[in-house]
């Protein structure tokens, strides 16, 4: 392992010129735990894992143990990295120690979030190919996860459960193996919010001095306790809460992010209970937002010390929200500890003390890097108030810098600026990093965090201020207008504050183009008026400079594992470019090209023939029926040029005219002398760019992309290499034409890769028992071979038409006979298909083993009741056959197509349609890395996913989800776009809900005898089971209630059943529910309301529904109905009923208050 990056000295003395570290104090407690504390983390059933110091310290020896004896047995020694995945849990802090106590470097791996395990799959990846990690402590939900990365990183490393390994045999004793920590505590990859992250390397030192900083400025005591629902991985997790805590013998409580957004009561608690914890801004604003209202009976806040607030910028709205919520609890600003830092300084940097009034400066617009902060206005936390809610751009005091952490500003050069300059924050100190593992090569960028000769350049803004240190943001997400410099976070705050949205659907970036940059906003399903209102905030702020607004879906803003947006990848995204390839606007476009694929002028050995008498003849006839330019060129191309046409063959003549004109694609189509003779024009310019695209998949087309060029580029390409001379010209002298030997190399690599897709296919399909998929399949596979190789032999012009031809002309007989004698796919002929498949490519098919089933993008699963439905590309929605739905559970993105058959059965036909369909992809192992196998037919595009017919049926959608009918396949495309399904099954629950309760209404009225409120409920009961009827059959946005009966005949397909609901309420919104007629007969009204609402509930429920309010057991099945449809709609960014389902969605489904006992009780 190498730390690429200029690192500072590692010596232990240079760092204790510095201060004295006890770095023994540090790992101390595993050999002398003596402590009665506990560590215990919140499992998802709510209860608590908890562990003792004396237990963990024994578990922590012994699997430290374990470690180490394992890394000695295979050749490895001290500072080894050593990797764990795992969630917030105990067993997770104890396999962290034990990395730490085994003498190896602990490397903290991300688990992914919700719908990220692709992602979190490369990251990993990367992480293991850049550390060289040899063990990988992995938990047993995250192991085909790590294997995943494994794969992908080419990677020989050791994936094993910390709980396995433990219980080897072996012991560090046994083997000799060396106990010596070495250097290195931590491997910590760094966020990556200004680009990718990156390897930090932490010293036991940093560590050990970092943690006393820490303690200090917390005011730690003995006794104290820590909390924290920040990711273990995360530097502010690990090192401030959980490495802290443990190593001073401290109370530890953990509970995971997820957790803390489902239930932020849970976190106030652990604070009531502890002493110290840690968050980012926006905790604080969440907290306060959820539990606002919320009794919160046992929690007092007036024992608690200390609140580290970093991460991002401290944002004043969080803290007045935080504080008028839990004030009443015993919260004070005073408890509040702004901080800074970064995983390059360990963890802190600079931090606010006990005792400290914190402070905060308003900044006016001209702040500009290099000069004065302009400050505007100044606050501070003396009397208890809160900085004003007008002025969004205060920026908050951390502290000031210790004498053995000194905090510098600068220039760009490193010179120091004076108090009040804004410039870059640099540090120093025995907390700083030894360097980065592995930093990208070139240039260092003057903008990112950097290691300069001892000192930490953190490309951040920042000043000093009466000796306290203000953070503004990062130097390259800046812009200057109008002289003076805005910072992306400022735009975040400002319209945050101005639109009302959460600072975590909002996010600023400025994007690189010609005349300066340009300001892109994105917003997280804003109203129009709150887009309206960033437009506003963005034109005051951003002054001349272009500024866009984008509404975006919810969690579209990529975010580092802290919080932070990740700029850089947001500008990609906005620019339709997540992939991370340059835009051509960046002016990287060109990297891509290797040397040009048009040749020299047509002279020497590519001087070009001319075309036979009779041809010439030919169009001399034509050419005054045609228009062509004087200075244009003629040629003469295709199968007849090519010397294979025949007497029924077309003419093909190609008009080169100069310059850049657009020319039409379609030819002139003449008959002349019984010949079908096609003119087509291209210009100059045209027949370039045919080739520059053919160039840039000459250069970069190792593994070519089988739709790109195309076929249609191809064609055209080929046509003109072989084509012969009509009439000269000196635009056909300046068309450079391609060597055949160049285009025959780029035609080769083409058909190659797409033979192998097809033959790929073709395995699996006989793995699926499809024998005539089979043969189509290996069929395509050979005839692109024969195509692959031909063009290895200088041919070009490979349509499918002459390749028999083609081949006897090169002497391959055999070929041509097989090829003659299966013109279609036979599967009699596959055995034949697939040996000469494999002689022709050279290499073997792949067996099922070699071919892996992967995850397939914006493909969803969800449950609604016990019907599964897919989702696929935000568009189509799925109902899957009970049958289909369980083997569709037991397929496992990332593993092999042998490992999904082998005694499975019932996946096979899953897993085929599950291709077709386009929910799974296949992949086949390519060396070190895996390829997507993406077939096609000669002269046809790559296969796409097959979208069969939609059923239409009534109703369209129950609560059950899609209508299942009968059907030829195992699963039913429904007739509503994704979006509208989620809206209707959304509006459907409401509606039955809304509907319940008129009924309630109806019974109450009549028991009163109130005859007039009896009317209203039993004409809303009418209205509202139309509403049902209506959104059962698709109808969405719902008509006006104005005629329901027209509506349901009208708008709803033809049915005996629904004709009949539509004379019902036309009869009972007539006089039937007038107060007279109620009085008179209310018995008869009941009955036939009843009648209607059954014939309804029978019609659009399906499943079934609870009656909602009659107990809490109706009512919790109730919510967990609307809670399936409300997290499928969230998903799909379809529009919510009404306000309480964006409140059912952001608790989880669970009632909005906690405490209260939902499970006893009736309603009479």
């Amino acid at each position: 392992m190498t730390a690429t990056s200029t690192p500072r000295s590692t010596g232990r003395e240079e760092r204790r010129r510095w201060a004295d570290i006890d770095i023994a104090r540090v790992v101390g407690w595993v050999d002398e735990p003596g402590s009665s504390a506990v560590i215990r983390a919140l499992t998802d059933g709510g209860e608590w894992d908890c562990l003792g110091y004396d237990e963990a310290a024994s578990r922590v020896r012994e699997l430290g143990d374990a470690i180490a004896y394992w890394l000695a047995s295979n050749g490895y020694g001290a500072d080894t990295p050593v990797a764990v995945i795992a969630p917030t849990a105990v067993d997770t802090v104890i396999a962290y120690w034990a990395v730490l106590d085994s003498g190896a470097a602990l490397v903290p791996l991300s688990p992914p979030g919700l719908g990220e395990a692709d992602a979190a799959a490369e990251k990993i990846a990367g992480i293991l190919e850049v550390s060289g990690a040899p063990l990988v402590l992995a938990s047993d939900d995250f192991s085909p996860l790590a294997e995943r990365a494994r794969e992908l990183a080419g990677s020989r490393a050791h994936i094993v459960s910390p709980a396995a390994l433990a219980a080897r045999a072996g012991r560090v004793g046994d083997s000799g193996a060396d106990r010596d920590r070495g250097e290195i505590a931590l491997l910590q990859f760094t966020s990556g919010s200004t680009g990718s992250p990156r390897g930090v390397v932490i010293s036991w030192e940093a560590l050990a001095h970092n943690l006393d900083m820490i303690a200090g400025h917390v005011d730690f005591e003995a006794g104290d306790g820590f909390c924290s629902w920040l990711p273990m991985f995360h530097d502010m997790g690990l090192v401030g809460i959980v490495l802290l805590a443990v190593s001073t013998r401290s109370r530890l409580e953990l509970m995971r992010p997820d957790q803390f957004i489902r239930w932020p009561e849970r976190y106030v608690e652990m604070l009531s209970r502890c002493q110290h914890s840690a968050s980012p801004s926006f905790g604080l604003g969440y907290a306060a937002y959820r539990l606002r209202g919320r009794e919160l009976p046992d929690v007092d806040l007036s024992g608690f010390k200390s609140l580290v607030i970093g991460s991002e910028p401290l944002r004043a709205a969080d803290i007045s929200g935080f504080l008028e919520r839990f004030g009443e609890l015993g919260f004070t600003v005073a408890q509040i500890r702004p901080a800074y830092g970064l995983a390059e300084s360990t963890l802190m940097s600079c931090g606010t003390r006990l005792g400290e009034t914190m402070r905060a400066l308003a900044l006016s617009p001209a702040t500009e890097i290099g000069r004065p902060a302009a400050i505007s206005d100044e606050w501070s936390a003396t009397d208890g108030s809160l900085p004003g809610a007008d002025a969004v751009t205060w920026s908050f005091c951390v502290g000031a810098p210790d004498a053995d952490a000194p905090v510098t500003i600068c220039d760009p050069d490193g010179a120091p600026l004076p108090a009040g300059t804004v410039g870059e924050i640099c540090v120093a100190g025995p907390s700083i990093a030894d360097g980065y593992v592995q930093a990208l090569d070139g240039p260092v960028d003057p903008e990112r965090t950097r290691f300069d000769r001892g000192v930490l350049r953190t490309g951040d803004a920042g000043f000093f201020h009466e000796g306290g240190l203000y953070v503004l943001g990062r130097i390259g997400t800046s812009l200057k207008t109008r002289g003076r410099t805005v910072f992306m976070e400022d735009l975040d705050a400002a319209v945050a504050h101005a639109t009302g949205l959460p600072g975590g659907r909002v996010a600023a970036a400025a994007a690189p183009q010609a005349g300066g940059p340009k300001v892109l906003l994105a917003l997280e399903t804003p109203r129009a008026e709150q887009s309206e209102s960033a437009r506003t905030v963005l034109r005051a702020l951003c002054g001349d400079r272009e500024v866009e607004v984008r509404e975006v879906s919810r969690g579209f803003i990529p975010r580092t594992s802290s919080g932070k947006p990740r700029r850089h990848e947001l500008i990609r995204l906005l620019a339709g470019s997540a992939d991370g390839d340059s835009s051509p606007a960046n002016g990287d476009h060109d990297d891509r090209r290797g040397p040009s694929a048009t040749p020299a002028v047509g002279s020497g050995e590519d001087a070009r023939d001319y075309a036979g008498p009779d041809i010439l003849a030919l169009w001399e006839t034509v050419a005054p029926r045609v228009d062509v330019p004087a200075a244009a060129g003629v040629l003469h191309e295709g199968s007849l040029a090519e010397g294979f046409g025949n007497a029924r063959s077309d003419v093909d003549f190609l008009v080169v005219i100069p310059g850049d004109p657009s020319t039409p694609t379609m030819p002139t189509v003449l008959f002349e002398a019984g010949r079908r003779v096609e003119v087509r024009t291209r210009s100059e310019s045209e027949i370039h760019a045919q080739f520059d695209r053919l160039a840039v998949e000459a250069a970069a087309a190792d593994d070519p992309d089988p739709e790109v060029p195309g076929e249609d580029i191809l064609n055209r390409c080929q046509r003109l290499a072989g084509s012969k001379l009509v009439r000269a010209s000196a635009v056909i002298d300046g068309v450079s034409l391609p060597h055949t030997r160049e285009l025959a190399g780029v035609l080769g690599k083409w058909w190659r890769v797409r033979a192998e897709s097809c033959r790929a296919r073709a395995v699996a399909a006989r793995a699926f028992g499809n024998a005539a998929g089979e043969a189509g399949w290996m069929r395509e596979a050979g005839v692109q071979a024969l195509k692959a190789e031909l063009a290895g032999k200088g041919e070009t012009y490979l349509e499918s038409k002459w390749l028999a031809e083609q081949l006897r002309r090169a002497g391959d007989s055999a070929a041509a006979e097989l090829l003659g004698a299966t013109g279609g796919a036979s599967t009699g002929f596959a055995v034949r298909w697939a040996e000469l498949a494999d002689e022709r490519l050279g290499t073997r098919a792949p067996s099922p083993a070699q071919l892996r089933i992967e995850r397939a993008p914006e493909v969803t699963t969800w449950i609604i009741g016990s019907r599964a439905h897919v989702v696929r590309g935000r568009e189509d929605v799925f109902v899957l056959t009970s049958e289909f739905a369980d083997a569709w559970r037991r397929v496992v993105p990332g593993r092999s197509l042998a490992w999904h058959l082998d005694g499975d059965s019932a996946r096979a036909d899953v897993l085929e349609w599950a291709l077709d369909l386009g929910l799974v992809r296949l992949s086949v192992r390519a060396g070190q890395e895996w390829r997507e196998v993406r077939p096609a037919m000669s002269m046809v595009a790559e296969a796409k996913a097959v979208s069969p017919p939609v059923v239409s049926a009534v109703p369209a959608l129950t609560l059950a989800g899609a209508t299942t009918a009968n059907s030829r396949v195992p699963f039913v495309r429904s007739a509503l776009r994704a979006e509208d399904f989620a809206a209707c099954g959304m509006a459907l629950v409401w509606s039955l809900m809304v509907t319940e309760n008129a009924r309630e209404d109806l019974d109450g009225a009549l028991r009163s005898e109130q005859w007039g409120v009896a009317s209203a409920a039993a004409a809303r009961v009418v209205l509202l089971s139309s509403r049902l009827v209506l959104t059962s059959c698709g109808v969405y946005p719902l008509p006006a209630d104005v005629q329901p009966a027209r509506s349901l005949r009208t708008l709803c397909p033809p049915s005996p059943q629904l004709d009949s609901l539509a004379g019902t309420v036309d009869d009972l919104l007539g006089e039937l529910t007038s107060a007279e007629a109620i009085r008179a007969d209310p018995a008869g009204l009941t009955a036939r309301i009843d009648e209607l609402v059954r014939a309804v509930r029978e019609l659009a429920i399906g499943a079934g529904f609870p009656s909602s309010f009659d107990g809490p057991a109706q009512w919790n099945a109730t919510l967990k109905i609307a809670y399936d449809w409300l997290r499928l709609g969230g998903y799909l960014d379809a529009t919510l009923p009404l306000d309480e389902a964006r409140d059912l969605v952001e608790s989880g489904g669970q009632q909005p208050h906690a405490g209260i006992d939902t499970t006893e009780g009736d309603i009479p």
